[in-house]
């Protein structure tokens, strides 16, 4: 595929003219206490997938109907959190230490086009002007620090939709604007624990130099590296990284014998294998050969390569069965310690067909880990059954009932849009791609047949549960074949999460046995809404209480443990509420959370207590002092603790 070029006009790093005031209530409270250590933005791509890190937690900002229906976008309703008193219009508002690692918008037209949103500005750490301003069709097109090819790709180059990857690390906070009202748009984050040390990013710091290096390598193919030939049937004795498997079929597969042949692999003595996946999806693509070019799979002139990195501490057992060829890897020391690295598993579910009003699931799981892949094939019944890319993402960590991620449409989820352009037009890129795509015209209209899509992420952690979906179709009404494969790396004997309290706001005796008080205003509600996400049909009835004072209450904590969530159940109907949360007298941070729905009200959010603040204690003392602003809601509190392993 070849890159489209687009010149670069105005780009601003800072301020020219009046400076834009961005009014926003702000904490008067003492600054955390710094950890030093590396900063762990760096770690989510490559070499770094394996590592786990606790406290991080992946979320998406996205236009997605708050309503649980398909109006994703289309009207704008759904794209702006709010708006500052200049007028423009705020599509991220995240505190940090965090991360901005995905940013997505296509146009209100097929094929991604009239993205007019006039300036794009990035406003950091609370500051009036913005570090960064240009505007969207000159940022994708790739011509002008940080956003460089292949970092970014424009409507073109990924079918519909204008991605970027550059990573822009924030300490405090950023908010992203755009000067005109956007209609689809997903900006995908990270946020660490509150004791990481962070560097918000400058004018002139090359921060994404590595990746971008990565990026390019991944699109030249496969490598002339020389490996070392092995059996079909393969063990290995020792530690080390397994960095690329490679495998030549004798004679060209078609999708059928690709589907039948099997790779799996055992780590470390284990009797079940990690990973056992139909031998295409283990190189990327559920529909037999196809040209990728990603920073985990290729494919390219009968030569195929997974390029995940695989730790393992005492040996591994390879076996590809099912198609003859040649095979070879190579094999690398360790990089990470055992403790911080995970194993490299594959979950493969099918549905022939899917499940009406049901979620097809690439996994639902208990335990440590990070999502870092989905490889997925969709074959409708017929050509004529069409619309089930309306599906929207959902993603859920740690038992958390609010999604961290919603998306807006199979397309737009793996970055592209608009269903003809998208499902027209094959493509591969580092992170994202569709190699294969059929299509039917009869009597000029368009019909889609079978497509296979793949989607890499710097990584989802969780320290407990975890569970991916997708709608197949708007609520899950459209009915064809699901076959995907979720790649996770996980920890079987590393931390884990448990709960350790929960107060209910409700129940008088909970809120004595919790000792809980509270200054000021306040008031009490039933309140009977659902989640966003899977359970927008399932009501819920609870009593919420919404504060403008301080309140305060105990939660019992596990002493040995590495840090702990601290849960929220609230209404979101008023959105960016915030406050200041202190433990043991100690200020720890912000709290804050920019988004709001009206329709469906109740939210649960975290906020990860770092083991500086929690380890050693049996009892934590919990205040909630509420900045100015929208009172700030409850119904229950939990706490959450990451117990070590072992």
């Amino acid at each position: 595929m070849q890159w489209v070029v687009v010149l670069v006009g105005l780009f601003v790093v800072g301020c020219s003219g009046p400076a834009r005031q961005v009014r926003e209530p702000r904490a008067r409270v003492p600054s955390p206490a710094v950890t030093r250590m590396p900063e762990p933005w760096r770690n989510g791509f490559g070499p770094d997938w394996p590592r786990l890190l606790p406290g991080v937690e992946s979320r998406y900002f996205s236009s997605f109907d708050r309503t649980g229906r398909n109006a994703d976008g289309f009207s704008g309703r759904y794209s702006t959190l709010y708006r500052l008193e200049n007028g423009e219009h705020v599509i991220y508002d995240a505190l940090g230490p965090g991360v901005l690692r995905t940013l997505w918008f296509t146009g209100p037209e097929e094929g991604g086009e009239g993205l007019n949103l006039g300036r794009i500005r990035f406003y950091f750490d609370d500051e009036h002007a913005p570090r960064i301003e240009t505007d969207l069709r000159r940022l994708f097109g790739g011509e002008q620090a940080p956003f460089a090819r292949p970092l970014v790709a424009d409507n073109r180059t990924s079918t519909g939709g204008f991605v970027s990857w550059v990573p822009l690390p924030y300490a405090k906070r950023l908010i992203i604007t755009t000067e005109n009202k956007p209609s689809f748009f997903i900006a995908q984050y990270d946020t660490f624990p509150v004791d990481t040390t962070m560097s918000s990013w400058r004018p002139g710091t090359d921060r994404s130099r590595v990746i971008r290096a990565l990026f390019e390598r991944a699109l030249r193919g496969i490598s002339a590296a020389p490996l070392t030939p092995v059996s079909l049937d393969h063990r290995h004795s020792g530690q080390g990284t397994v960095e690329v498997i490679r495998f030549r079929p004798d004679v060209t597969p078609d999708r059928q014998r690709l589907q039948r042949a099997r790779v799996q692999l055992w780590w470390d003595g284990s009797s079940t294998p990690a990973i056992d996946l139909p031998l295409g999806m283990f190189f990327g693509s559920g529909l037999g050969p196809a040209p990728i070019r990603s920073l985990a799979f290729a494919m390219q002139d009968r030569v195929y390569e997974n390029r995940l990195p695989m730790p393992f501490w005492s040996g591994f057992r390879l076996r590809v069965s099912g198609l003859a060829g040649k095979l070879s890897i190579r094999v690398a020391l360790p990089r990470l310690a055992r403790q911080e690295a995970g194993l490299l598993h594959a979950v493969y579910r099918m549905e022939s067909p899917t499940t009406s009003g049901e979620d097809f699931e690439w996994v639902n799981l208990t335990g440590a880990g990070k999502l870092v892949g989905t490889v997925l094939a969709i074959l409708p019944p017929t050509p004529e059954t069409k619309r089930w890319w309306e599906g929207d993402l959902r993603s859920y960590a740690d038992g958390r009932r609010t999604p961290g991620l919603h998306g807006t449409g199979h397309e737009d989820d793996h970055l592209g849009g608009w269903s003809n352009t998208f499902l027209t037009n094959p493509f591969t890129l580092p992170m994202h791609g569709e190699p294969v795509t059929e299509v039917i015209e009869r009597e000029g209209e368009q019909y889609n047949a079978r497509t296979t899509l793949y989607r890499l992420w710097p990584g989802i952690h969780f320290m407990g549960a975890f569970r991916h979906s997708v709608e197949h179709g708007s609520e899950n009404r459209v009915q064809a074949t699901y076959a995907g494969v979720a790649w996770l790396y996980v920890q079987p004997t590393g931390p884990r999460l448990t709960r350790t309290d929960r107060l209910d706001l409700g129940d008088a005796d909970s809120r004595r046995r919790h000792h809980f008080t509270s200054d000021g205003a306040s008031s009490s509600r039933q309140l009977t809404s659902a989640f966003e996400g899977r359970a927008y049909r399932v009501p819920l009835k609870d009593m919420v209480m919404s504060h403008t004072g301080t309140h305060r209450f105990e939660l019992a904590a596990t002493p040995g443990n590495l840090g702990c969530w601290l849960r929220r159940l609230y209404d979101q109907q008023d959105p960016r509420q915030r406050a200041a949360i202190w433990i043991d007298g100690r200020y720890v941070a912000d709290w804050y959370t920019a988004e709001g729905n009206s329709t469906l009200r109740w939210a649960e959010r975290d906020l990860f207590l770092p083991a500086h603040v929690t380890q050693g204690r049996s009892r934590l003392q919990v205040e909630v002092r509420p900045v100015k602003g929208p009172p700030w809601s409850a119904a229950e509190y939990r706490l959450l603790c990451v117990r070590p392993a072992g």
